[in-house]
């Protein structure tokens, strides 16, 4: 039952972390390419393949995505 609860967990937090991660490398991405002002959360959303709904309840707006995207690359070092 432990390994079985873990497993769970684990795959949990691979989703979340992947849910988390492509928006933030959308934002980046975007913004680089287009400037902060012309990247629309709408379009880093579309680009990420999440909802607009989704990008907000992990980002606070476009600078915070992107900024996570630093973030998650020390977690991923």
């Amino acid at each position: 039952m432990e390994a079985t609860r873990s497993a769970t967990e684990d795959r949990g937090h691979r989703r979340a972390w992947r849910t988390r991660s492509a928006p933030a490398t959308a934002a980046l991405e975007l913004i680089l390419e287009r400037g902060l002002a012309a990247a629309a959360v709408e379009a880093i959303a579309e680009r990420a393949d999440v909802t607009r709904r989704t990008f907000s309840r992990h980002f606070t707006g476009k600078e915070d995505a992107a900024l996570a995207f630093v973030r998650l690359d020390g977690v991923r070092i």
